[in-house]
């Protein structure tokens, strides 16, 4: 992946709000770099320009390339120091520099700068906690980046597709499709719109994931309030946007949001909006996901990471019907359906009192469980196949099929990932294979860190037994992987987990205390 970003307004927008907002917290000066090493935000000294290049090998340089939280206590005697192309004219005391991911690549720095010794020592008394702090800012604008990246991507894959399907009108025909398979037949259909997910773009010739289909097809036309439940990777955001398109709401917005994905100080103002003057670095009045999807719906991805005081926000919002934006008094009405998505077993939260009872039942109207792939097997090479055709025709390959050995492998796998998953495995399998189809070795390979036939009891969804218990796991990993960087432990923690970045930080904060 190429790193550098494009300069985004939207997003250097965000980012000077949250320098401002760290700024006002620690009261320490702070500076935003991208990829390119650009100063896209700051407070302070370097508010005017805010724009300029930082200098090579400088501890910014050292923490985007390494991915590293980066402390110097002593500008000019630090080994990062030594070499900065900006040391003799630096008049900086002490830094702390924390990246910014994407995908598990550093895409930015957020760092705090003492310019002064109080600036310094406040630093120096307060590095972990300021570190902690600065990461939960970095995964908002994480979040940010994703959202943007996610957005340029489906312009690109629109245009790719289009591109393809003029060629097709031209040649009447694709090279590696049969005339009758139904894929071609999907890319000759001649439409001006933009792609919408609909329960026809939903694949399977598995009768339970049918039963799951024509249920949602039935309750999409319906105003009620609708659950879906399923480990991660079955689909349920694209269940999601195929309800809303079947809806009568289809003409309205669509707005998703991921409630683990953001931090619980920023989440209440991402989903209901807020005054100008609300908070230091609230420069203007900004609608929140609600508003924006008056009319339409609005879709809340792990809602079970939702902090318990916004969840009796969000009681409210459903039973009133109306929000109120952070810095006023006024209500709003407001006319949303609410579809939810969780992997976790609610059921189990409201007992440790981590899921208000009241709003579960409200949000749970009509529940939707998608089956994990294991259990449609007859799924997997359907699926894998289709996966073929698509990336064939991205990475101009022709490969024809899977070999027995592979067929084999994909069938015994337990797929904890589900169709995600397998979506992965057989990119890299198309983007790795030199022959017409795709070898058992190649799928052995991207499995064998992974590797499990299918003997023991299906993967549970996210059961904690107990407080305690979940402390209790979450403190293990931590001393476990307390000798990798802290960029590895984040990600190996969160992947056994099944948590995001944003739940880590909240599980940190709770069970160091």
């Amino acid at each position: 992946m190429n790193r550098s970003y494009k300069k985004n307004q939207e997003f250097i927008e965000l980012s000077q709000k949250i320098a401002e907002a760290i700024e006002s917290v620690t009261k320490i000066d702070v500076t935003i770099m991208d990829a390119e090493r650009d100063r896209i935000a700051a407070t302070g000294k370097y508010l005017e320009p805010t724009y300029g290049n930082i200098g090579e090998k400088s501890a910014f340089d050292y923490c985007l390339n390494t991915g590293e939280v980066c402390v110097i206590e002593e500008v000019g005697e630090s080994e990062i120091c030594k070499e900065c192309s900006s040391l003799e004219n630096c008049i900086e005391k002490a830094e702390v520099c924390v990246p910014i991911f994407w995908n598990g690549q550093p895409i930015g720095v957020i760092g705090l700068i003492a310019f002064d010794d109080r600036q310094k020592k406040t630093i120096l008394d307060n590095v972990e906690v300021y570190v902690n702090f600065v990461q939960k800012m970095a995964s908002l604008l994480e979040a940010k980046y994703g959202e943007l990246m996610a957005i340029e991507e489906n312009k690109r894959l629109t245009q790719k597709m289009r591109s393809l399907i003029n060629s097709v009108k031209r040649q009447n025909y694709l090279i590696m499709l049969d005339d009758d398979d139904e894929f071609k037949q999907e890319l000759l259909k001649d439409t001006n719109e933009s792609c919408e997910i609909t329960f026809n773009d939903i694949l399977s010739l598995s009768q339970t994931m049918q039963e799951v289909k024509d249920m949602a097809k039935k309750v999409a036309m319906t105003e009620s309030s609708i659950l879906i439940r399923g480990e991660s990777g079955t689909g349920k955001e694209l269940f999601a946007r195929a309800i809303h398109n079947a809806s009568r709401r289809s003409k309205k917005p669509f707005v998703a949001i991921n409630c683990g994905a953001i931090p619980e100080e920023l989440l209440e103002s991402e989903l209901f909006g807020y005054e100008k003057g609300a908070f230091t670095g609230a420069n203007i009045s900004k609608p929140g996901k609600f508003e924006i999807a008056n009319g339409g719906t609005i879709f809340l991805d792990e809602i079970a990471d939702l902090p318990l005081k916004l969840q009796v926000k969000l009681l409210r919002v459903i039973q009133e019907k109306e929000i109120c934006r952070l810095g006023s008094n006024v209500t709003r009405k407001i006319d949303v359906r609410i579809l939810s998505a969780t992997n976790a077993n609610l059921e189990e939260r409201i007992k440790l009192n981590l899921f208000r009872e009241d709003l579960y039942y409200r949000l749970n109207i009509i529940p939707i469980v998608i089956p994990p792939l294991r259990e449609h097997k007859e799924d997997i090479l359907y699926l894998a196949n289709r996966f073929i055709q698509y990336f064939n025709i991205q990475f101009q390959k022709n490969i024809k099929g899977i070999s027995k050995e592979a067929s084999e492998l994909l069938l015994t796998y337990k797929w904890p990932g589900n169709i995600r998953e397998l979506e992965n495995v057989i990119e890299f399998a198309v983007c790795l294979e030199t022959k017409d189809e795709i070898s058992g070795e190649l799928i052995r390979r991207r499995l064998e860190k992974s590797y499990e036939l299918i003997k023991n009891e299906p993967i549970a969804i996210n059961r904690p037994e107990s407080r305690d218990r979940e402390r209790e796991q979450f403190l293990n990993l931590l001393d476990k992987y307390r000798d990798l960087t802290h960029k590895e432990k984040v990600e190996r923690i969160c992947s056994e987990l099944n948590i995001s970045r944003a739940t880590y930080y909240r599980r940190q904060k709770k069970y160091r205390q």
